[in-house]
């Protein structure tokens, strides 16, 4: 019997395995995607966009001192807008502070001004008094405080816009309901996967806070609070607009997928101004 020196009769066999092999990846491979595209029809966008646009401005850095001890902030003015707004962040201690928002600002930089803070506890915003922990009460009045040193709170022709993030919005309502007279301010709320606690919200503010409009936007499958908490949410606020994020599991989309969220905050901010919300230092 003649030997086969090359070992062609293993070789056969080595490649029909990995033909084989190759057939069965491209059909998972495929089936993958086509289910993908099923989880996602109907839903803008069908592709997610990681991309992050670089800003090109300058932010300063401030620190004020305030009941409980000091606020730290970034922010970008611009003298020809009269938009203001302030970006808040989650609780996770270890990862969330100011510069969680850095791969947002060039959005923020087309909307207006924009403060990105440090809350209490977090960052750069240390507390005194021995507080073992950072209810949202500290946060709102760090808030106040730095809207109070902006001075937008004293000008009736200054738009605000929250940008608030997963308990960022608790942090809102908690300055509503510590300082109602905010409530009489021209305010819009953006919230992305938040967890307001709407027990917060006394009687005498449930009005003026559902008169409010924003926008909410949530990962469908957020792995943190359910999507599905967001039709509770657009109940109590009737004028928001809600964008869930077709087979998105991630809690802070704003900064996982920064190009898709831009988009879609832009174009609800277009309809703002479309609709004659001022936002420019010309305007009336």
């Amino acid at each position: 019997m003649l030997c086969d020196p090359f070992g062609k009769d293993k070789v056969k066999k080595e490649f029909y395995g990995l033909v084989a092999i190759s057939l069965i990846l491209s059909i998972s491979a495929l089936s993958y995607i086509a289910g993908l595209l099923v989880s996602m029809a109907g839903s803008e966008p069908l592709f997610l966009n990681h991309t992050t646009e670089k800003f090109q401005g300058d932010l300063q850095s401030h620190q004020l001192d305030f009941q409980y001890g000091k606020v730290h902030y970034l922010s970008h003015r611009r003298s020809d807008s009269k938009v203001h707004l302030f970006a808040l962040h989650g609780p996770n201690m270890t990862t969330q502070s100011a510069s969680h928002w850095i791969p947002n600002c060039a959005l923020f930089d087309r909307m207006g001004n924009f403060h990105i803070l440090d809350l209490p506890g977090f960052g750069e915003s240390p507390i005194d008094r021995g507080l073992q922990s950072v209810p949202s009460t500290v946060s709102a009045h760090a808030l106040h405080r730095t809207m109070e040193e902006e001075g937008v709170l004293s000008d009736p022709n200054i738009r605000i816009v929250f940008m608030a993030r997963s308990w960022g919005a608790e942090v809102v309502m908690m300055l509503f309901r510590r300082y109602p007279e905010v409530l009489d301010l021209r305010i819009q709320l953006v919230l992305i996967s938040p967890t307001p606690n709407l027990k917060l919200i006394a009687p005498f503010i449930k009005d003026k806070i559902r008169a409010i409009s924003g926008l909410i936007v949530w990962g469908e499958r957020d792995k943190v609070i359910p999507s599905s908490f967001s039709r509770v949410l657009t109940r109590f606020l009737p004028k928001f607009d809600l964008y869930i994020l077709k087979g998105v599991s991630s809690h802070q989309p704003e900064t996982d997928f920064p190009g898709t969220f831009a988009r879609i905050v832009s174009e609800w901010w277009e309809k703002q101004v479309e609709k004659g919300i001022p936002t420019h230092s010309s305007s009336a």
